[in-house]
């Protein structure tokens, strides 16, 4: 309750700073002064304690005893009613990050959002590039410096290095660092792709890069060291130069967010070429689109670090949920996990520096679903995909007979015709829109060899609702899932699914099955071997009743 409270004091107090400041990061380095403030109590009571409604003096020696160039405060400007607000709300690091986020990313209207990189690619980024206690981390286009916050406890001993051409935003990362107990940051108002900045040889052992968009000017390129492998350089690729100028002072590990077109065309061959001869890449991640807003591309991590032998690709394309316009990565923990272990799998692929395509170097191209590998991801031929799901009866109105259909009654091969028992439920949208069609096919979700069946004709006229434990795909028609059925429990597709299983804790979901890779072939020669496949099935239903009859099970 007191964490929604206060976002809602700090959003409204933003929005009440606006009317007497000249723009909005003036307003934003404001309200940061206050939460400096705020952060000592005693002082702030002293504070609220003067008669006088100036602003003290007292508030802005106090601000400079701390590192910080104060602005001026309108004194128009009920500067004891936003102290008063605070009240004795707790204002966590947690807090101050969750706003920074609110008004770059949600209120794009404030054009914050070409300053601030979304909380879940800072806290990825971070933890890639294992920062141990003394060490040195250097952003050499800093922006408000918010990705501080994600340093958490295990950075706050780390000297930080912060650098941008932009004089406000430098404030403003100033006072981050202040707010989140930084013990020691340098942060400057630098253009680094200024050629005398090249004297500087200082290098970093962490280096965090998330390049602005816009275009450049690179007086005397040719001329400047860092930059002599960029005998092309474009202005459609404004990137580029600030990773050249981070390679410059690159000592252990860098973290590049750059965009995938760069892997691909011409805009960033030489760069790449670079790369490879100098055995710099480590890894390439593919991250969901739609993750920075009014950016439509896609976007890649770009991990660096000396004397590589291989390149770990990974997609995470999917690894995302919708939030408002937005997407928002997902599963950090499970990139985390493929990233340190270097293993293949779905997601990710380990390639030797001999096998890459200097042209090409978007991780997709070298995934198990590519034309390489004669191979198409299952999405492509789904309808639908849900999970069975345990329907409860709310009342007795409009009950309908419901059958359970449970992983014992798969039939080991063929069609599954037999369910549970039935009973009772109320009629509803939910149970029409779950209720096994003829031709699904159900994957038990758990397990670590897979249980597969094929619904049969007979289920009809029924409503037979899978259980929660119950994964089910609905294909495009009855040959596709017939030919996949056949697949699924074939010696190559058991040992495919079973690898799915033994990589996800020993389970399977919708976003694993959806981008399963298949066979581009599969469907070749299906329908006979299918039904070769009931008849002899049918046959040994047969002889393992007439031995159930023999033994005097069955009468």
């Amino acid at each position: 309750m007191k964490r929604g409270r206060l976002m809602k004091e700090l959003l409204q107090n933003f929005q009440y700073i606006q009317r007497y400041s000249k723009d909005n990061l003036e307003s934003l380095k404001i309200i940061l002064q206050f939460l400096l403030v705020h952060q000592n109590i005693s002082f702030k009571d002293k504070l609220l304690s003067v008669k006088e409604r100036q602003i003290p003096k007292s508030f802005y020696r106090y601000l400079q005893s701390l590192n910080i160039e104060p602005i001026l405060i309108d004194e128009k400007l009920n500067w004891k009613k936003i102290l008063r607000s605070l009240g004795d709300l707790r204002v966590s690091l947690e807090n101050i990050e969750k706003f920074i986020q609110a008004i770059a990313l949600q209120k794009t209207i404030l054009k914050f959002y070409d300053y601030v990189t979304p909380i879940e690619i800072n806290t990825l980024i971070l933890e890639l590039l294992e920062i141990k206690k003394g060490e040195s981390i250097y952003n050499p286009c800093c922006g408000m410096g918010s990705w501080i916050f994600s340093l958490k406890e295990w950075g706050k001993d780390c000297i930080i290095y912060g650098e941008d051409i932009n004089e406000e935003l430098i404030g403003i990362a100033k006072i981050l660092a202040s707010l989140a107990g930084v013990r020691e940051s340098h942060f400057q108002v630098v253009d680094v792709l200024d050629i005398s900045f090249s004297k500087d040889s200082k290098t970093f052992d962490k280096i965090f890069c998330h390049p602005p968009l816009t275009r450049q000017n690179l007086p005397n390129f040719k001329e400047d060291l860092r930059f002599i492998f960029l005998d092309n350089y474009s202005k459609i690729a404004p990137e580029i130069p600030f990773l050249a100028h981070s390679l410059a002072h690159f000592k252990t590990k860098a973290i590049f967010i750059i965009r995938s077109v760069l892997l691909y065309k011409d805009l960033g061959k030489k760069f790449c070429k670079y790369l490879i001869s100098s055995r710099l890449l480590e890894c390439v991640m593919e991250l969901p689109k739609n993750i920075f807003p009014h950016q439509m591309g896609e976007f890649c991590l770009l991990v660096l670090s000396k004397e590589n032998k291989k390149v770990l690709f990974m997609d995470f394309k999917s690894f995302c949920l919708k939030e408002g316009k937005y997407n928002r990565i997902i599963n950090k923990e499970e990139i985390l996990d493929l990233y340190f272990s270097k293993q293949n799998g779905t997601y990710s692929q380990l390639v030797s520096y001999e096998l890459l395509n200097e042209s090409y170097l978007k991780p997709s191209f070298y995934m198990q679903d590519t034309l390489m590998d004669n191979r198409v991801k299952l999405k492509e031929y789904l309808k639908a995909c849900f999970r069975g799901q345990r329907i409860d009866t709310k009342d007795n109105k409009d009950l309908i007979e419901c059958y359970d259909m449970g992983i014992k009654d798969f039939e080991d091969y063929g069609f599954t015709n037999t369910f549970g028992e039935y009973s009772l439920k109320t009629s509803s949208k939910k149970i029409q829109d779950i209720r096994l069609c003829p031709y699904d096919i159900l994957l038990a979700i758990r397990g670590v060899n897979p249980k597969v069946a094929i619904i049969g004709e007979e289920i009809k006229d029924k409503i037979v609702i899978a259980n929660a434990g119950i994964l089910v795909l609905r294909l495009r028609d009855y040959a596709i899932a017939k030919a996949l059925y056949l697949y699924f429990i074939s010696k190559e597709g058991r040992k495919s699914l079973s690898e799915i299983y033994q990589d996800n804790n020993e389970r399977i979901g919708e976003r694993e099955i959806r981008n399963f890779c298949i066979p581009n072939n599969f469907l070749k020669d299906f329908q006979e071997k299918f039904e070769n496949l009931c008849k002899e099935s049918a046959f040994i239903k047969m002889h393992q009743q007439n031995i159930q009859s023999l033994l005097g099970f069955k009468e």
